[in-house]
């Protein structure tokens, strides 16, 4: 019961915020923000992520995780509410900002519950589907939003973000006892100060940033070059179509795929078919080409990414996991926020080949270290 209410959870976190996203940046067009006002917006959403990411890991043990996921809630509910009350510019910076918060709070806090309810046996499954409720939730929520500023007008859509809010925090009060309360410290605990010069979690976290840098960059590289080379907005919504349905179809199976191969011989093997995909987007030139290479590219990136979370957690030190997702999931917002940014900079200076070939070349080398892994994380 646990496992699947952190699931739902996650679900619905994610639900959020990905309808915020697009709720945000059509409402404040609407009001008559332009688009730097919508950027900084945007950006909210992940400065909101990465200034709590590590609080939130650093406290969710002494909190307890129904406390944490239901203030974090709260804070995304209220804002939104506030948005759709007020129906002003600077009220959709706040609302931005604390959907974040949210979002960090359960993802986080997920994560590590995930690794500490599993068995040996059910682990691969279990961040597995959790990787794949996040798929889910980034499908479903821009059709969701869309149908929904359509039909009930841009204020009303906020509307959405506080029904789904209400109804975790409903769920979280009928059934959150079923998950892990405060509990004091253990005192075999590893202090913050071993955890960051441990190697393990150093290289863990390291080969999640790669992973996670080139998933915010690539998407971006794509429709730069899609519209390069005169693609319409459909042919680059193609293009990047074939990536998601290959995530979702990657995760889908992945428990089966690990359980043949092994994970780690498995997370190698998917770090360097990503890369092989983004090596070879640059030599294709029509939108089918590139919806194939995108294929590749997302069974790569889809198998990898709870590949790697997984990773993170078996590596941190006893007692540690929770600052350890926190601390991974800070680094993860700061590349969200920086990532493109460096992406289409270096595109413009450099021309898209050598950055395709260079993001392809950090994940080999990401995939090359993992096969000269450090030793596990302590107790695991």
């Amino acid at each position: 019961m646990a496992i699947l209410l952190s699931l739902i959870m996650m679900f619905g976190a994610l639900l959020a915020l990905a309808s915020a996203r697009m709720v945000v940046s059509l409402y404040a067009l609407a009001l008559g923000a332009g688009p730097g006002e919508v950027g900084v917006m945007i950006a909210l959403f992940s400065v909101g992520q990465m200034l709590f990411a590590l609080p939130v890991g650093l406290t969710v043990e002494r909190l307890g995780a129904r406390r944490l996921m239901a203030a974090g809630c709260l804070a995304g509910t209220g804002a939104f509410a506030l948005a759709w009350a007020v129906g002003q510019i600077w009220v959709l910076y706040v609302a931005s900002f604390f959907i974040g918060v949210w979002f960090t709070s359960t993802f986080v806090t997920v994560q590590n519950l995930i690794g500490l309810l599993s068995t040996p046996q059910d682990m691969t499954r279990n961040f597995a589907n959790f990787a794949l409720s996040g798929s889910i939730g980034h499908l479903i929520a821009p059709l969701l939003a869309g149908a929904v500023i359509d039909h009930f007008g841009h204020a009303n859509a906020c509307l959405l973000v506080v029904g789904i809010g209400l109804a975790l925090c409903a769920l979280l009060a009928l059934r959150g006892a079923a998950l892990p309360g405060p509990r004091a410290q253990d005192p075999e605990r590893a202090p913050v100060r071993a955890m960051l010069t441990d190697r393990a979690v150093w290289q863990a976290l390291g080969q999640c940033a790669a992973l996670e840098f080139a998933m915010e960059v690539v998407p971006f590289l794509v429709t730069l070059y899609g519209h390069s080379l005169g693609f319409s907005a459909t042919e680059i919504g193609f293009t990047l179509a074939g990536s998601a349905v290959a995530t979702l179809t990657v995760r889908a199976l992945l428990p089966r795929i690990a359980k043949r191969f092994g994970e780690e011989r498995l997370l190698r093997g998917s770090l360097v078919t990503a890369a092989l995909g983004i090596a070879l987007f640059p030599l294709f030139a029509t939108p089918v080409g590139l919806a194939g290479v995108a294929v590749l590219y997302g069974m790569g990136v889809g198998s990898a990414f709870p590949l790697t979370v997984m990773l993170v957690f078996k590596r941190s030190p006893k007692g540690a996991s929770a600052p350890v997702a926190g601390l991974r999931a800070t680094g993860s917002s700061f590349l969200r926020l920086f990532g493109p940014g460096l992406g289409g900079a270096a595109g413009a200076l450099l021309g898209m080949l050598p950055v395709f070939l260079a993001v392809a070349a950090l994940l080999v080398s990401s995939a090359l270290v993992l096969g000269r892994r450090a030793p596990d994380g302590a107790g695991r």
